[in-house]
């Protein structure tokens, strides 16, 4: 949330950026959630948003609806499959 505020984002900018991704975007996934309580793939992705690298990592819910775990500033090097 932290980066979210600093960077003046709301639901709906981290929403639109969501919409966005594409596959040079790809980081990796599918791969299985480590946490135990929730079931399913992740996937993650990372994006330049004025000039610093956010990290993403998304789901989809046991109803198929995408969910957003992560949209904060990267804290390691971004490693893209595609670029």
């Amino acid at each position: 949330m932290e980066s979210l505020i600093d960077m003046g984002f709301t639901i709906f900018d981290v929403q639109t950026e969501l919409l966005k991704l594409d596959y040079k975007d790809y980081i990796s996934g599918p791969k299985p959630d480590i946490d135990p309580k929730w079931k399913g793939d992740i996937w993650e992705f990372g994006k330049t948003i004025n000039n610093e690298n956010i990290y993403i990592k998304i789901k989809l819910s046991l109803d198929n609806r995408p969910v957003c775990l992560s949209f904060h500033y990267a804290e390691k090097e971004l490693k893209f499959f595609f670029k």
